[in-house]
């Protein structure tokens, strides 16, 4: 029988989550599988963890690298080495629901212009103690329109194919260090499909060494110019330089102000209308990063929420909506709603 999907994982000094989440993977309801870990040169208990599972579940597969080369650079090595069609991403440090890959692979199945599907996820802290949970539906239209602008849905939930529709191997680009994952969700956005289920898939875990913790200013950095180039590429010169003001301050390389909260508008006013038949979750979505970029990011929060009502108010009614989304209150659309 040929293995349908290899979950790969990359690790380095994982021992105090990394039974946790080979567990998870072990675990799942549909067993033909491969899972693949590369281990980064950990000089912890890490490799001693991995052989003992080997030993006992030979669906693992451990590669060692002799030095550490990074995330990516790992992850790339596994890629090279994945026998399955179809990419699982997870990090050692996280956990996969029990149904994660039985309904990912049902999805890409029937979905064959998809070419990565993701999900929502439930924030758990050091403990497992869940933090939130987040429902991350998008159709493969709104998640599209997302990717050009930020990060469409967190890294462990990626399912992918491990070739371009034109037989081109998947891989990350080494030369984005941090937010890597934003670049492969924006490259394979503008080659096929991309997609995020309804359910939760996931358990993404917060700690101190995040680099959303460690290293922030730098993620933001490349994540900016991934999101800049992603909406040069994709909207006319207009529409771009107005978008890019929306960049800017979501990025924190601008202040919020009232002229660009105005550009910003403007920018994404033309770029929903430029989608046909657009769902109303692409309004809910725009709405909510542009609330992200200039409520969030400014120290004078009411002024630019009272601004954002002035220069924006067809924003205001999706905006509500996808508050009562993220806090429970209302029920997310379905990912085929328009």
């Amino acid at each position: 029988m040929n293995t349908k999907i290899t979950v790969l994982m990359t690790a380095y000094n994982a021992e105090r989550y990394l039974e946790a989440a080979l567990d998870s993977v072990l675990a799942q309801t549909m067993t033909d599988f491969e899972l693949l870990v590369i281990d980064d040169a950990s000089c912890d208990a890490t490799p001693s963890i991995l052989n003992e599972y080997a030993g006992r579940d030979g669906r693992l597969r451990i590669i060692r690298n002799e030095t550490n080369l990074g995330p990516y650079p790992s992850a790339n090595r596994g890629l090279s080495e994945a026998v399955a069609p179809i990419i699982a991403r997870l990090d050692a440090d996280d956990i996969c629901e029990p149904s994660r890959l039985a309904a990912q692979l049902a999805y890409l199945d029937t979905h064959p212009r998809c070419l990565l599907v993701g999900s929502g996820y439930r924030s758990i802290d050091t403990e497992g103690n869940t933090r939130f949970v987040k429902p991350n539906p998008m159709d493969p239209q709104t998640a599209a329109f997302v990717a050009r602008l930020r990060m469409p849905m967190v890294h462990p939930s990626f399912c992918f194919r491990a070739a371009l529709p034109d037989g081109e191997p998947v891989r990350y680009d080494e030369n984005v260090p941090i937010a890597g994952d934003y670049a492969l969700a924006t490259t394979l956005a503008a080659t096929g499909e991309i997609a995020a289920l309804d359910a939760i898939l996931v358990n993404y875990r917060m700690h101190a060494d995040n680099i959303s913790n460690t290293r922030l200013d730098r993620q933001r950095h490349y994540a900016h110019r991934i999101a800049s180039a992603a909406v040069a590429q994709h909207y006319p010169v207009e529409i771009a330089l107005d978008l890019q003001a929306l960049i800017d301050v979501y990025y924190r390389r601008s202040r919020p102000s009232a002229a660009s909260l105005s550009q910003a508008v403007r920018g994404l006013d033309a770029a929903s209308d430029a989608e046909n038949n657009a769902p109303r979750a692409i309004r809910e979505r725009a709405a909510g990063i542009l609330a992200e970029a200039f409520i969030g990011g400014s120290s004078a929060k009411f002024p630019m929420a009272a601004g954002l009502v002035l220069h924006a108010p067809r924003y205001v009614p999706p905006l509500l909506r996808r508050f009562a989304q993220t806090r429970g209150w209302l029920v997310h659309p379905s990912m085929h709603e328009a």
